[in-house]
């Protein structure tokens, strides 16, 4: 047999192969399986469902274990709405799921969950390699994201569940100082009320929790027109200086929860204690005090001025908007006397020839009177009625093309002047104590109120009062506390036409209802309604003056009151002081009453007052002073 010096290659080259076939196998990456089963580990092992963060992205309230979000397409686990620990695992082994669409993924569905996850846990990079989400990216419009803005509307007579106002959020992008906001993604929190449902059903279910709520997400132009066109409410935007990671937050949160539904309370659980919860989330700065009655807009607002974070403001600016109303206004007033007169004469008789009515002007001033009829159509359209618009569209379309044929304005048009925010005047709750005096004994008073906003705590010039709950106490006798007056409601509407517009109502109006004495009359307890109906102007610096035709019920004394009401408001940054004459003839009791009233208040910060009333009617007189605080 011969020998070779090498013998048979193929025992060698099955042996090579099987160790480079063992080192790949090893070399690959571990199995999902287990990637994912440590770190649910790790993150079960941190607690971290018991972190705020995690409850307040599921949203959790302290002390409660079950989420307030009622959709189940919020929740990963089955049990996720009530079980922080089961969603935390469901959601941590959800980064691995790459079984949907890159969009339908969970770490895309909900990518605050998975921001905040990845800086708590060494979690991998992202299944399939590709860490985009497009959809969110998109929505949010990141590549210009650049600020966060909350806006204050103001409060509105004409619907019980907006007369504490409204607030909105916007995400603001591209440049700050000269941009389109109208274009700016908004969201609004507000209840699924069914349509013609009747206002006592609506009250009762918003009280009570009866309604779905949700955010809707639009362009601010959507809300510009209800707000500003439709209802004529005046906003103020409030700028948040926000780092770049509370954006991420807001935006990626706001993203997990945009039509999702809640429920909805109206005193409580509301349109901005739900952007106040967002806040916080981005934050950690709680804005959401849980001591209180209820949570009316304009605390948010307050929290939001008052607040630092790191050393900086948290308000970077406030910017006014007035609304359309106002705007027109304030054209009209730009305008002289004769010139008016015609705009007005276009708007009492719609068909006139434009050229007719303001050919006789120069350019410049016919450009002003167009504008200003156009400003009107705009003013008038939105709120109208489907079958009133025909003849407002038709208007408006001679308008403009009679516009067209006019050079372009060197001037801009004229804007109203600036009201200052709301958060210059004081918080809406009032403590106070203080002596009430008569011509026959003086008491020690006590006074509090959930919300309490008079004739002198605005610094509006139009007077809006709205007072709820307000309630005073009087010591008597060393020891006997005494209740001198609880009015449920209190309102008054000054509306002061800066321009005399041809149809535009100025009316204004004031409504009380309450339980109280007449210290000048009996001082026995009873119900009390009273009301008036009558104009307003406005005087000369800070002063506003009113006269109304007035009417008070009192069922203590049987009386029923009536007759001309005059009075003038002037508030000043130092002082501001109330005046009052009413005089009145009473069928029941077959006689005649005059009373006189002055009060003040003086500022001592914007928290902080001191408060002088004087009362009389010639026969009795009433004084007190107090001093309060607001929260």
């Amino acid at each position: 047999m011969s020998m070779s010096c090498f013998s048979s290659p193929w025992p060698l080259l099955g042996l090579i192969l099987s160790l480079v076939f063992s080192a790949a196998l090893h070399a690959q990456p571990q199995a999902p399986g287990g990637e994912r089963e440590r770190a649910i580990d790790a993150a079960l092992t941190a607690n971290l469902d018991r972190r705020p963060t995690w409850r307040r992205l599921l949203h959790i309230p302290p002390g409660r274990e079950e989420s307030e979000i009622q959709s189940p397409a919020f929740f990963l686990s089955p049990d996720g709405a009530h079980d922080a620990r089961a969603e935390l695992r469901a959601t941590v082994a959800g980064w691995f799921d790459t079984s949907a669409a890159i969009d339908a993924r969970p770490r895309c569905r909900f990518p605050a969950r998975y921001h905040w996850l990845q800086s708590q846990l060494a979690l991998p990079p992202a299944p399939g390699g590709d860490a985009v989400c497009p959809r969110f990216e998109r929505w949010a419009q990141l590549a210009d994201f650049t600020s966060v803005s909350v806006l204050m509307v103001s409060g509105y007579l004409g619907n019980p569940a907006s007369s504490f106002g409204h607030s909105l959020m916007t995400f603001d992008h591209g440049d700050t100082a000269d941009r389109n906001a109208l274009l700016d993604k908004s969201f609004s929190f507000g209840a699924l009320v069914p349509e013609q449902e009747n206002m006592l059903a609506y009250m009762i279910r918003g009280f009570g929790g009866g309604y779905e709520a949700g955010f809707s997400d639009k362009l601010y132009y959507a809300e510009d027109q209800v707000y500003s066109h439709t209802e004529f409410r005046d906003i103020w935007r409030y700028r948040l200086d926000l780092t770049a990671e509370q954006r991420y937050m807001v935006a990626a949160h706001m993203y997990e929860i945009a039509a999702k539904k809640f429920r909805y309370f109206f005193l409580t659980k509301n349109c901005t204690y739900r952007m106040a919860e967002l806040l916080t989330l981005a934050t950690g700065h709680d804005f959401t005090p849980e001591a209180r009655l209820w949570y009316v807009p304009i605390e948010l607002f307050y929290t939001l001025t008052d607040t630092r974070l790191d050393g900086r403001r948290l308000v970077d600016k406030i910017d006014y908007i007035p609304s359309s109303q106002r705007r027109l206004y304030a054209q009209f007033a730009a305008l002289d006397e004769d010139e008016a007169q015609a705009v007005n004469a276009v708007i009492v008789a719609p068909d006139t020839a434009l050229a007719d009515a303001f050919g006789g002007w120069p350019e410049a001033r016919q450009q002003a009177m167009v504008d200003t009829l156009l400003a009107y159509y705009e003013y008038r359209e939105a709120p109208a009625k489907d079958e009133s618009t025909t003849g407002l569209e038709q208007a408006k379309r001679r308008a403009l093309a009679y516009r067209l044929r006019l050079p372009v304005r060197e001037r801009d048009v004229a804007s109203p002047p600036t009201v200052a925010a709301p958060t210059r005047a004081h918080r809406p709750l009032r403590t106070g104590v203080g002596v009430a005096i008569s011509d026959t004994a003086a008491h020690p008073t006590l006074h509090w109120a959930p919300y309490y906003r008079d004739d002198l705590s605005s610094l509006s010039p139009s007077v809006k009062v709205l007072v709820a709950g307000d309630m005073q106490i009087s010591l008597r006798n060393g020891d006997d506390l005494r209740l001198d007056r609880l009015d449920f409601v209190r309102l008054r509407q000054l509306r002061i036409n800066t321009a005399d517009i041809a149809g535009e109502s100025s009316l204004s109006w004031q409504l009380q209802a309450s339980v109280d004495r007449d210290p000048l009359a009996g001082d026995r307890l009873g119900p009390h309604v009273a009301g008036g109906i009558g104009r307003a102007w406005a005087g000369g610096g800070h002063s506003v003056g009113y006269a109304l035709l007035s009417s008070s019920a009192r069922a203590n004394d049987t009386a029923w009151v009536t007759g001309p009401e005059a009075g003038l408001v002037w508030r000043g940054t130092r002082v501001r002081a109330a005046a009052r004459l009413h005089y009145g003839y009473d069928p029941i009791a077959d006689e005649t009453h005059t009373t006189l009233g002055t009060r003040a208040a003086l500022p001592i910060t914007r928290d902080l007052d001191m408060r002088f009333d004087l009362s009389s009617n010639f026969d009795a007189y009433r004084a007190a002073v107090n001093i309060n605080r607001y929260w």
